[in-house]
């Protein structure tokens, strides 16, 4: 019988802007001819293998390491002896990092949705945040190089959204929003608030706090919505209240959609990822 594994995936909202024609496709070709970036702790990130297998997809590699210091500590799980790890196994070749993991991932250009891997076929997996902020860090640099900006956010699940439009007393609510891609297709209230921000030159990233003055509720006017709706493929929404009589928290940023996907040892990773790119709804 065939070994079936699951493997998940996390959806992201890729924003360039200004946005000419191929942008995207510049964008990613010359991320993955840079070198690596570092972000976080010790942790460096990089895309690789950019390629076009059809009509409206990119596929390619996003991989994380640390850069191998053969100073470091091993201990001898018996006597608890410490050794440079260096001593034991020797130094790595210069150009490899260790630890490292490797993921696929595919890249929708119509509406700038990327689909990246977080538990691999070799099951090795990796949190949305860091991938976010590996890529983030990737990206950033090849953007500064073709002068445009560039925001990479998670899309959250969509229960996490309609749980903050069900509660029953919203005490604060604090929306973050990411300069969004220009041209999108969104509703007209959100058309507006994208409008605004361009008005006001807001180049990066807003931030606007509600606080509720009492014991009231927030009211949920269409210009808040907007603002929060917008956040949630844009930035972040973070939100306290009550919910009936307990209370509620909601984060975007911790809450992330997350998809899985059952496959044979068998089966590509690229293909598994260029299909879900295929069948998941437009952003």
């Amino acid at each position: 019988m065939a070994r079936v594994r699951t493997n998940k995936f996390i959806e992201l909202n890729i924003s360039a802007n200004p946005h000419p024609d191929q942008i995207y496709e510049k964008l990613l070709r010359l991320a993955g001819d840079s070198d690596g970036v570092a972000f976080g702790r010790k942790w460096f990130a990089k895309i690789a293998s950019i390629r076009r297998l059809e009509d409206g997809f990119l596929v390619g590699q996003f991989g994380v390491w640390r850069d191998f210091n053969s100073r470091e500590p091993v201990i001898n799980k018996t006597t608890l002896e410490q050794r440079e790890i260096g001593s034991v196994v020797g130094d790595i070749p210069e150009g490899f990092g260790y630890p490292s993991k490797r993921f696929f991932f595919a890249f929708r250009e119509k509406d700038h949705r990327m689909f990246v891997e977080i538990r691999n076929h070799d099951g090795d997996s990796i949190q949305p945040t860091a991938v976010q902020a590996g890529l983030a860090a990737v990206l950033e640099i090849a953007a500064e190089t073709l002068k445009i900006g560039v925001a990479v956010n998670v899309i959250p699940d969509q229960d996490e959204i309609d749980k903050l439009f069900s509660i029953d007393s919203i005490k604060k609510i604090t929306i973050e929003i990411w300069m969004p891609n220009a041209g999108d297709s969104v509703s007209e209230e959100i058309d507006r608030k994208i409008r605004e921000m361009q008005k006001q030159r807001i180049q990066k990233e807003v931030t606007t706090r509600y606080v509720s003055p009492g014991a009231d509720s927030i009211l949920i006017t269409p210009e808040i919505e907007a603002e929060i709706r917008l956040a949630a493929e844009n930035g972040s929404v973070d939100a306290a209240g009550k919910l009936s009589g307990r209370l509620t928290h909601v984060k975007t940023k911790e809450h992330p959609k997350i998809i899985s996907r059952l496959a044979e040892a068998k089966d590509s990773s690229v293909g598994a990822v260029l299909a879900l790119a295929r069948e998941q709804p437009d952003g």
